[in-house]
């Protein structure tokens, strides 16, 4: 069994070490490097780099860090997604280095989350909102500063003093290991991995072979104008340049042509 090295500080190999055991790759976490100095959710420190910028910069830190010849590196983040802010939008990046011979995979997950802040008027109110994420934990922001990794019954303490001035704004705690809505699509990126380290180029036989690729435009079965859907899947070999395509739809639907329903 290969090992490989994880570098971390919120305990994510909870969710990519089961997934990856099972192709044969061993985790180890790597705990004492403060991952926080490249960003932080809550904003203390400022993220300058890109998701997948930084999962790089993590497991090549985990690779250097452990003496492994193989380092992950995962980062998530919030916001955008295909419906412009109407749904909050999670995406957790898994990033595979192996330095000799060098290697680089990026694997992903992405999906719209339930997760969001919370306003309330009143302690009931807040409680019944709380209840809709279980086990997740959140932040109080105070003028002592910020409070992170608050439990629902922690906050209800706070809150319960004389002196709360209401309404009051919770914030999700959004740390891997106290957020299990996060946790799921950590996981979902670690079965993408898993999928990427398994499939093959028909030629060359190197990992990765993977349809990141998308080409729009299936003529409109109405106009032929081209429609905004995907018309097919395009595969190509990052060792050998071998390319391969998957035709999804020969004729698009008029629903999705500017010129049909402008």
């Amino acid at each position: 069994m290969k090992t490989a090295a994880l570098l971390s500080k919120h305990r994510k190999s909870q969710q990519l070490a089961p997934v990856l055991y099972e192709i044969g790759i061993e985790l180890v976490e790597i705990d004492f490097f403060d991952t926080d100095q490249l960003g932080t959710f809550a904003g203390e420190v400022e993220r300058r780099l890109s998701p997948s910028e930084c999962a790089l910069v993590k497991a090549k830190k985990a690779a250097e860090l452990s003496g492994l010849n193989v380092g992950l590196g995962s980062e998530g983040s919030f916001g955008g997604g295909p419906m412009g802010g109407l749904l909050n939008w999670n995406q957790e990046i898994v990033c595979l280095y192996q330095q000799a011979p060098e290697l680089i995979i990026y694997a992903s997950a992405e999906g719209p989350t339930a997760l969001r802040s919370i306003k309330a008027d009143n302690l009931d109110a807040l409680i019944s909102k709380m209840s809709d994420f279980e086990q997740q934990r959140w932040i109080v922001r105070c003028a002592d500063g910020i409070l992170k990794g608050l439990s629902q019954t922690e906050v209800i303490a706070l809150h319960q003093a004389a002196f709360t001035e209401w309404p009051v704004v919770l914030e999700p705690d959004l740390r891997a290991m106290h957020s299990p809505l996060r946790q799921i699509m950590i996981q979902k990126a670690a079965l993408n991995l898993a999928e990427r380290l398994q499939s093959r180029c028909p030629h060359c036989d190197a990992v990765d072979f993977w349809p990141d690729e998308r080409e729009f435009g299936p003529a409109c079965q109405l106009c032929g104008y081209p429609t905004n859907e995907v018309k097919s899947l395009v595969t190509n070999c990052k060792s050998c340049g071998y390319k391969a395509s998957e035709t999804l739809l020969e004729t698009g639907n008029e629903r999705f042509c500017d010129q049909c329903n402008p």
